[in-house]
Protein backbone atom coordinates (compact mmCIF):
# COMPACT_ATOMS: atom_id res chain seq x y z
CA UNK A 1 0.00 0.00 0.00
CA UNK A 2 1.63 3.24 -1.18
CA UNK A 3 1.21 6.27 1.07
CA UNK A 4 2.06 9.80 -0.24
CA UNK A 5 3.90 11.97 2.30
CA UNK A 6 5.23 15.13 0.67
CA UNK A 7 4.01 16.09 -2.79
CA UNK A 8 4.93 13.59 -5.49
CA UNK A 9 8.61 13.05 -4.53
CA UNK A 10 8.47 11.44 -1.06
CA UNK A 11 6.22 8.57 -0.10
CA UNK A 12 5.98 5.50 2.02
CA UNK A 13 4.56 2.04 2.03
CA UNK A 14 3.24 -0.67 4.33
CA UNK A 15 3.86 -4.18 3.05
CA UNK A 16 3.44 -7.87 3.54
CA UNK A 17 5.71 -10.25 1.64
CA UNK A 18 5.29 -13.99 1.53
CA UNK A 19 6.77 -16.85 -0.42
CA UNK A 20 9.83 -18.97 -0.94
CA UNK A 21 11.87 -20.72 -3.59
CA UNK A 22 11.58 -24.47 -3.12
CA UNK A 23 14.21 -27.00 -4.18
CA UNK A 24 11.66 -29.46 -5.59
CA UNK A 25 8.01 -29.28 -6.63
CA UNK A 26 7.19 -32.08 -4.20
CA UNK A 27 8.39 -29.88 -1.28
CA UNK A 28 6.08 -26.91 -2.00
CA UNK A 29 3.78 -26.35 0.99
CA UNK A 30 2.20 -23.62 3.09
CA UNK A 31 3.68 -24.69 6.46
CA UNK A 32 4.38 -21.86 8.91
CA UNK A 33 7.95 -23.05 9.57
CA UNK A 34 10.27 -26.00 9.35
CA UNK A 35 10.92 -28.04 12.47
CA UNK A 36 13.89 -26.84 14.52
CA UNK A 37 17.09 -28.93 14.46
CA UNK A 38 17.45 -31.53 17.22
CA UNK A 39 20.91 -32.18 18.68
CA UNK A 40 22.18 -35.01 20.85
CA UNK A 41 22.84 -33.37 24.28
CA UNK A 42 25.65 -35.84 24.99
CA UNK A 43 27.40 -35.13 21.67
CA UNK A 44 26.82 -31.65 20.17
CA UNK A 45 28.63 -32.71 17.00
CA UNK A 46 25.67 -34.90 16.16
CA UNK A 47 22.53 -33.32 14.74
CA UNK A 48 19.82 -35.96 15.07
CA UNK A 49 16.91 -34.50 13.09
CA UNK A 50 16.01 -31.58 10.79
CA UNK A 51 19.64 -30.90 9.88
CA UNK A 52 19.39 -30.17 6.15
CA UNK A 53 19.08 -26.33 6.37
CA UNK A 54 16.46 -26.56 3.63
CA UNK A 55 13.84 -23.82 3.95
CA UNK A 56 10.75 -25.79 2.96
CA UNK A 57 8.10 -23.47 4.31
CA UNK A 58 6.23 -20.31 3.37
CA UNK A 59 8.09 -17.23 4.66
CA UNK A 60 6.10 -14.23 6.01
CA UNK A 61 7.44 -10.67 6.43
CA UNK A 62 5.72 -7.38 7.29
CA UNK A 63 7.24 -3.93 7.17
CA UNK A 64 7.34 -0.27 6.32
CA UNK A 65 9.27 1.60 3.66
CA UNK A 66 10.18 5.06 2.41
CA UNK A 67 10.41 6.15 -1.23
CA UNK A 68 12.06 9.14 -2.86
CA UNK A 69 11.42 9.76 -6.56
CA UNK A 70 14.53 10.51 -8.67
CA UNK A 71 14.86 10.89 -12.47
CA UNK A 72 16.26 7.33 -12.74
CA UNK A 73 13.66 5.73 -10.50
CA UNK A 74 12.68 5.68 -6.85
CA UNK A 75 15.22 5.22 -4.08
CA UNK A 76 13.64 2.73 -1.69
CA UNK A 77 14.49 1.91 1.92
CA UNK A 78 12.45 -0.83 3.58
CA UNK A 79 12.49 -2.21 7.12
CA UNK A 80 10.96 -5.67 7.33
CA UNK A 81 10.32 -8.04 10.21
CA UNK A 82 10.30 -11.79 9.54
CA UNK A 83 7.33 -13.32 11.35
CA UNK A 84 8.72 -16.86 11.11
CA UNK A 85 12.52 -16.73 11.11
CA UNK A 86 14.26 -19.91 9.94
CA UNK A 87 16.58 -22.04 12.05
CA UNK A 88 19.92 -23.22 10.64
CA UNK A 89 22.58 -25.71 11.69
CA UNK A 90 26.05 -24.11 11.68
CA UNK A 91 29.47 -25.24 12.94
CA UNK A 92 30.60 -23.93 16.33
CA UNK A 93 33.32 -21.37 15.55
CA UNK A 94 36.91 -22.17 16.46
CA UNK A 95 38.66 -19.92 18.99
CA UNK A 96 40.69 -16.98 17.67
CA UNK A 97 44.26 -17.83 16.89
CA UNK A 98 43.54 -21.34 15.60
CA UNK A 99 44.12 -22.43 12.03
CA UNK A 100 42.07 -24.79 9.81
CA UNK A 101 44.67 -27.50 10.45
CA UNK A 102 44.45 -27.21 14.26
CA UNK A 103 40.67 -26.66 14.34
CA UNK A 104 38.88 -27.95 11.22
CA UNK A 105 35.38 -26.60 10.54
CA UNK A 106 32.86 -28.58 12.56
CA UNK A 107 35.42 -30.20 14.84
CA UNK A 108 33.90 -28.50 17.92
CA UNK A 109 30.38 -29.54 16.99
CA UNK A 110 27.33 -27.79 15.60
CA UNK A 111 24.70 -25.41 16.93
CA UNK A 112 21.37 -23.97 15.90
CA UNK A 113 21.00 -20.30 14.97
CA UNK A 114 18.33 -18.06 13.46
CA UNK A 115 18.35 -15.10 11.10
CA UNK A 116 17.77 -11.69 12.70
CA UNK A 117 14.12 -10.67 12.86
CA UNK A 118 14.64 -7.22 11.33
CA UNK A 119 16.08 -6.76 7.84
CA UNK A 120 16.87 -3.46 6.05
CA UNK A 121 16.72 -3.27 2.24
CA UNK A 122 18.03 -0.48 0.00
CA UNK A 123 17.24 -0.36 -3.71
CA UNK A 124 17.04 1.91 -6.69
CA UNK A 125 14.14 1.50 -9.12
CA UNK A 126 10.68 0.04 -9.06
CA UNK A 127 10.19 -3.46 -7.65
CA UNK A 128 8.15 -4.71 -10.63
Amino acid sequence: MHLPWVGTKVGGTLFYDGGNVFSEISKVNLHWSTPKPVFNPADPKQCQANCSNELNYFSHTIGIGARYATPVGPIRVDLGYALNRPSFVIPIPCPKGTTPTTCPTGSLGFQSTRLPGFQVFFSLGSSF
